[in-house]
């Protein structure tokens, strides 16, 4: 009789995230799939602006923790990563025209500079 038993990886989580920072009201949109309780997980998002706003805050890694002044929201869930995408992609698409939304593309650097000397 055979017991061993193979390793089979479960079933990741694909969620849409809401990171918010209160004191400015910069925000971002992601999307991620990941082996962890969406609510468990410990990722900030990958965002190119969104890094840039963490450096100038003095965060540079994930092992620092949690960014400093920053909420993450979990916007929903879905079963599969395609569902998660095209929601990721139509509610940025909402937000493209605000300023405060980190996702959107255009003047992003001049937009960043003139937010964060407000």
């Amino acid at each position: 009789m055979d017991t061993e038993q193979k390793w089979a990886p479960k079933k990741p989580f694909h969620y849409v995230y809401l990171l918010h920072h209160a004191e400015t009201g910069l925000y971002y949109i992601g999307v991620r799939s990941s082996y962890n309780k969406p609510e468990k997980d410990l990722y900030y998002g990958s965002g190119s602006l969104l890094w840039d706003v963490y450096r100038q805050q003095g965060y540079y890694h994930i092992d620092q923790g949690k960014p400093n002044g920053w909420e993450k929201y979990i916007v929903a869930v879905f079963p599969d990563r395609i569902s998660a995408n095209q929601f990721e992609t139509q509610t940025i698409a909402a937000e493209r025209k605000n300023p405060y939304c980190l996702n959107c593309t255009f003047s992003k650097k001049l937009r960043l500079k003139q937010l964060i000397k407000n």
